[in-house]
């Protein structure tokens, strides 16, 4: 029944066709068939009116981060120094007396007094409490924040793996492979480095699943190891690590720290940062980023290190930190680079 300018009009299937009462006047059939085409034509319309305000909030939402990204200073070429041919230097990463800051010529750098130089194949672990600068390292070693003192020089191809997976939608070969060609052989082994094989026994297509924003749903846990098969996949020269084993149980982090870093990143040049105090032993040094400062806080791979035992080597580990912590407490931390054994 529709109510309107005080008339009841209703369909009645007992009435002959192309009839219907009303108190004052009788419409034919022609008028209603031509009212029903109508409210056909405009029925589809009116029920996609809550889907086109979705996208266009969406798309408000999406130029709103491109303006952003519009507006931004460009990052100038000078940050880093960057080869991709290796084979005439003796180290992959270089930095010198370096400040580094998120705003140009800034007064109160984000790191300071930065000396680093990591050569090809070596591992190298970054601690320390949240806020520090670890993450802020890695960006500059990118190139993503300008160094307002001293130098850094970048030689090969670099990976990164940031703390927050990345996934983009498609399906997770699409994520793993990211543009590159597929070599069955390589992909496969970086499935079983990344402990994904089982997970994708679970998926209902493999790793034809898709993924992101309109597919299947995945933990942290399985987002951040795709994020780490992609950087696998790609055979670069340095790999940028932000906490990859955050989101993922103690049991998988031994397991990706055993077949992926020392196993399938052997001859890589490894920034690893890390809150897991066990993986490292296994590292040639081990950074500790403190108020604006990176410190060499021991070698644990250095001289005689590795044919100690485990836990020998993880109570040498413990004690240089220790040593540093006094120092922390005390607050007597020099404004240089120092060794602490």
């Amino acid at each position: 029944m529709v109510f309107s300018s005080g008339l009841l009009l209703f369909w009645s299937l007992r009435l002959p066709l192309g009839h219907v009462i009303s108190e004052k006047f009788l419409l034919h059939a022609n008028n209603v068939f031509t009212f029903v085409a109508t409210l056909r034509l405009v029925q589809d319309p009116i029920r996609s009116i809550p889907d086109v305000i979705g996208v266009v909030i969406q798309a408000k939402v999406a130029f709103a981060r491109i303006v952003k990204f519009l507006d931004a200073p460009e990052l100038q070429s000078r940050n880093v120094q960057q080869r991709h041919n290796t084979g005439s230097v003796n180290h992959s990463v270089l930095i010198k007396s370096a400040d580094f800051s998120w705003e140009e010529n800034s007064s109160r750098p984000t790191l300071r007094n930065v000396s680093l130089k990591m050569v090809p194949g070596e591992k190298v672990a970054v601690c320390g409490e949240v806020g520090s600068g670890k993450s802020t390292l890695l960006a500059a070693i990118l190139g993503e924040v300008s160094h307002t003192k001293g130098t850094i020089q970048v030689h090969g191809r670099i990976a990164y793996v940031s703390q927050t997976a990345w996934i983009q939608t498609g399906t997770i070969q699409e994520n793993i492979l990211f543009g590159s060609e597929m070599d069955r052989q390589r992909y496969q082994d970086t499935l079983e480095r990344c402990s994904l094989v089982k997970d994708l026994e679970l998926l209902p297509y493999g790793d034809l699943t898709e993924i992101g924003e309109r597919g299947v749903n995945l933990s942290g846990g399985q987002k951040q190891r795709i994020q780490l098969a992609r950087a696998l996949y790609q055979n670069a020269d340095i790999y940028l690590l932000d906490d990859p084993f955050s989101a993922v149980d103690a049991q998988t982090a031994t397991s990706l720290f055993n077949e992926y870093i020392t196993g399938a990143l052997s001859g890589k040049t490894v920034l690893l940062v890390t809150h897991q105090v066990d993986f490292l032993p296994a590292f040639d040094s081990v950074m500790k980023s403190y108020k604006q400062l990176l410190i060499i806080s021991c070698c644990p791979r250095a001289k005689n290190f590795r044919t100690l035992s485990m836990h020998t080597k993880k109570q040498l580990v413990l004690k240089g930190f220790q040593k540093l912590m006094l120092c922390k407490e005390k607050d007597h931390l020099p404004g240089r680079s120092r060794r602490v054994m």
